[in-house]
């Protein structure tokens, strides 16, 4: 086999495995579409900013609370400090409202939460999920913060930049 083949055919594998985890994402996460200068997209930010400044301060000297557990302390903040939640979401998420001071506690119930650019700057993506039986709860605050202006998204998230440009040298190449 030539180099040129091999590199082709390697190129062709990360494009499948790329294609293939991209659906086990959009299988996983649940994904949410914040206005950027939302109460809550600036919540998370700061949080992860003071998460980021606790690291460097201890400079390994002692463990932290993963960063998903301390921006899902502060969304949930965030959310529970709204004067317009409706009592149902306060009352779905009072069982998590206890471990609001102490982050670690979310260990069991977030697997993901992160804040991402979008190439909208108007946009700023919420990827998340949580353990099963936290998933109720989780979709009555997702429909919570789309009736304050967020937009939930579902199925397969587009090709990225390097995925489309690696699509079109193979394409190319044929």
């Amino acid at each position: 086999m030539s180099d040129q083949a091999m590199l082709r055919d390697v190129a062709r594998l990360a494009m499948s495995t790329a294609a293939q985890l991209r659906l086990v994402k959009a299988a996983t996460l649940q994904t949410v579409l914040f206005p950027t200068e939302s109460s809550f997209v600036k919540a998370g930010h700061e949080a992860g900013a003071r998460c980021s400044a606790d690291v460097k301060q201890r400079n390994g000297g002692h463990t932290l609370p993963p960063p998903r557990t301390i921006i899902f302390a502060s969304l949930l903040q965030a959310t529970v400090l709204d004067p317009s939640l409706p009592v149902a979401v306060s009352a779905a998420i009072s069982q998590l409202v206890p471990g609001l001071q102490r982050p670690e506690t979310f260990l069991t119930v977030v697997t993901v939460c992160k804040f991402s650019k979008c190439f909208d700057r108007q946009k700023t993506r919420l990827e998340i999920a949580v353990t099963p039986q936290y998933s109720a709860v989780l979709q009555q605050l997702i429909d919570y913060w789309v009736s304050k202006g967020a937009v939930q998204k579902h199925g397969l998230v587009p090709r990225g930049p390097l995925e489309r440009t690696l699509a079109e040298e193979i394409n190319g190449n044929d």
